[in-house]
């Protein structure tokens, strides 16, 4: 089975994916930005280790999103078909669904999206801060993907994450033996 998950900054995406893998049923956590970063790191002849390491990444952030828009100028389904490329089995959690294109691509191969959701409290217990730039935007879940899209294109179950890892835990455990 093959898991995507869709949400806002700090909802919880990665924590419920990582809680998954706890569990042992052989499934791996990977993201639609994992292809952007081996791209570019072939491109530029770097290591994808710089592009891994959270402060290492700053300083190529600029171009890096220069070249993925250059890139999907010309193919919009161009990472999306490489990060699955790149998965050998289907046995997987993407944590990072944000693009309408994403989903299609997904759907089409057989993965199953979800929505994972958090209030702003507990967003902002987690780190997140308001952005304008970001959170004003008309697409509500800082995706190109809409809670309205998602819906119509297939993707269900919507979570109230909390902050409570015993929460998290029974929720993924339900989850993987109910799904």
């Amino acid at each position: 089975m093959i898991i995507m998950l869709a949400g806002r900054r700090k909802s919880g995406k990665t924590a419920f994916a990582e809680s998954i893998v706890e569990f042992g049923f052989g499934h791996k956590v990977v993201s639609f930005a994992d292809a952007l970063k081996a791209a570019y790191a072939e491109k530029e002849g770097i290591h994808l280790s710089e592009l891994l390491d959270v402060d290492l990444k700053e300083k190529y952030r600029p171009d890096m999103v220069k070249f993925a828009d250059s890139i999907r100028a010309k193919d919009r389904y161009y990472f999306p078909k490489l990060l699955f490329a790149m998965m050998d089995d289907d046995h997987w959690i993407i944590d990072d669904l944000r693009t309408i294109e994403e989903l299609e691509m997904g759907l089409k191969l057989g993965a199953t999206p979800y929505r994972v959701y958090a209030d702003n409290h507990t967003r902002r217990r987690r780190g997140w801060r308001y952005n304008p730039a970001v959170d004003d935007h008309y697409l509500e879940t800082e995706m190109d993907l809409s809670a309205e899209t998602f819906r119509n294109m297939g993707g269900d179950w919507i979570w109230n994450n909390t902050n409570e890892i015993d929460d998290l835990r029974l929720k993924a455990f339900t989850f993987l033996t109910t799904t």
